[in-house]
């Protein structure tokens, strides 16, 4: 039977432990937003990246993505055409990872941060407990943070990184490919969708839009932590004797990842009658894709995410 779970909003768990309320000034609060911010884009970006097929044009790839700044695009696309000019013709490793191979996966300390100016220390881990530092550099432009570039720690520019050492900015617990920001102070979120009316909008400054359905309405998914891999989806349906079997059928718009000071408004039907039709889909900290549709309560009107499993459907089509 197709596993369907209501929910009026659902809890992604972030981390394991479960501490205490911390309390910190406005002054605090906003330095660490501003962190967990940072970390969450470099994040996004690198879990993207690992799933990445090979057979892409990397640079093309680069300028299509939020978190990489046209500077990084720049000194990547000088190295490749410094590259073509030497004697060997080809680069022998990955401008991204500073290696020759694809990691298990990534963590990233905490970083530093100097105004507009940000740097942190990720680390592309390889198994029993083999680890290499890279120096990740961004820069705020238009109030988003974005990457400028990376440096292999060996190098002697990029020892230092802002003054830091390999693990002192919290020794890489937060990991990727999961997408997850995994602070020990960030236990949760709770991702919401609601109808964008005055009172659902109002705190808020800026944000994702996308339009889906001219004439429709303008809906607004927010969230209290950060994010990754957020997609707006088509969602399938297949019939199988008497249960209704439902599927990711196409990617409507890749969000990238959506943060709490940032939402993501989408301006569709909430209701397509009485089958799922749009949802959203993202990578929790298992590395699992997690699926949901918008559904509308046909007592009230208010929305709700209902979370799916995600069948293949071609394991379906004949029987």
């Amino acid at each position: 039977m197709c596993k369907i779970v209501a929910q009026v909003f659902f809890t992604l768990a972030l981390a394991a432990t479960t501490v205490s309320p911390v309390f910190h000034s406005p002054r605090a609060e906003a330095a660490l937003d501003e962190a967990d911010t940072i970390v969450s884009v470099v994040a996004a970006f690198y879990t993207k990246y690992l799933k990445l097929n090979m057979s892409v044009d990397l640079l093309d790839w680069l300028r299509r993505q939020p978190e990489a700044d046209a500077a990084f695009v720049e000194e990547i696309e000088k190295l490749f055409k410094e590259v073509e000019n030497s004697e060997e013709g080809y680069l022998g490793y990955d401008p991204v990872l500073m290696a020759q191979d694809f990691p298990e996966r990534m963590q990233y300390d905490r970083p530093l941060i100097d105004g507009a100016s940000a740097e942190l220390i990720a680390y592309t881990l390889w198994g029993e407990g083999s680890k290499s530092p890279l120096c990740v550099s961004l820069i705020k432009r238009e109030g988003a943070w974005r990457i400028t570039g990376v440096l292999d720690m060996r190098d002697e520019e990029a020892k230092a990184c802002g003054g830091m050492e390999p693990g002192a900015g919290g020794d890489g617990v937060n990991e990727s490919p999961t997408g997850s920001n995994g602070d020990d102070d960030l236990t949760n979120a709770q991702v919401q969708i609601n109808y964008a009316v005055d009172g659902a909008i109002d705190q808020y400054e800026s944000f994702n839009k996308y339009v889906h359905e001219e004439d429709g309405a303008w809906l607004i998914i927010t969230t209290d932590k950060a994010i990754n891999n957020l997609m707006f989806i088509k969602v399938g349906v297949h019939f199988l004797e008497d249960d209704a079997l439902l599927f990711l059928e196409y990617v409507e718009k890749d969000i990238g990842y959506l943060m709490p000071d940032k939402p993501f408004m989408v301006k569709t039907y909430s209701s397509y009658g009485t089958l799922p039709r749009y949802g959203i889909s993202f990578t929790d900290t298992n590395n699992l894709e997690r699926y949901f549709f918008i559904a509308e309560s046909g007592m009230d009107g208010t929305l709700s995410l209902i979370e799916f499993e995600n069948i293949d459907v071609k394991d379906f089509r004949d029987r």
